[in-house]
């Protein structure tokens, strides 16, 4: 589907296996039932809306993202997720969805509306940033390994990499883990505020074990 102006497509389902292309800045929105629907998608610009769950899929199915995108969540999404370019995913306010695929590749990941978005594997790699605009971005569950992003987040050292919570937004990690190498840090939810103090503190942490 390619264009700039804005579509929506309601009631029925979507089935089969064929790839799914979002082109051109306008919004697609797909208010149908996408439960027996095995096909990828390719994200290139614009925003895509889906209105459904989308199951996990053996062997493919796989969200990639190739040019900066937004995905909005009317459901929960199974899926794995390349980000090969910035990914902003919305959920709408009284709204709770979970992504439980893998996240992966090298671009960031950015929350937007009111509602409550939980990443939910351990497993995720991408090593982008990660952004909450508003709402709540939640870990999906406590993690001890300082591997992957989600409940860990890693931040190499010598990396520029940035966890950014704007005024009114909240970050949980779920008692997952933060590491700055080489330190490493437990960490709850936090605000905007929160999060300033608590990252001057890391560095602080990491400047200290430098020394020493």
């Amino acid at each position: 589907m390619s264009g700039d102006a804005d579509y929506t497509f309601s009631g029925g389902s979507v089935q089969g296996a064929g790839i799914l292309t979002k082109r051109g800045s306008g919004e697609l929105s797909l208010r149908t039932d996408m439960a027996n629907w095995t096909g990828a998608i390719e994200l290139i610009d614009g925003t895509l809306n889906i209105g459904s769950d989308l199951a996990a899929v053996e062997n493919g199915g796989r969200i990639t993202v190739i040019g900066a995108s937004a995905l909005g969540m009317g459901g929960n999404i199974a899926r794995a997720t390349l980000l090969n370019a910035d990914l902003t995913i919305s959920v709408a306010e009284g709204d709770s969805f979970s992504h439980t695929g893998v996240i992966s590749g090298v671009n960031g990941l950015t929350k937007t509306g009111g509602g409550v978005l939980t990443l939910g594997n351990n497993g995720n790699t991408f090593s982008g940033d990660l952004t909450v605009r508003e709402g709540l971005l939640k870990m999906g569950s406590e993690s001890t390994s300082s591997g992957g992003v989600l409940g860990a987040f890693n931040i190499a050292d010598g990396s520029t990499r940035v966890i950014q919570v704007l005024d009114g937004a909240t970050l949980d990690m779920n008692g997952g883990w933060i590491t700055v190498m080489p330190s490493l840090w437990r960490a709850t939810a936090w605000t905007a505020g929160e999060l300033w103090s608590i990252m001057a503190e890391m560095q602080e942490r990491v400047a200290s074990t430098s020394r020493n």
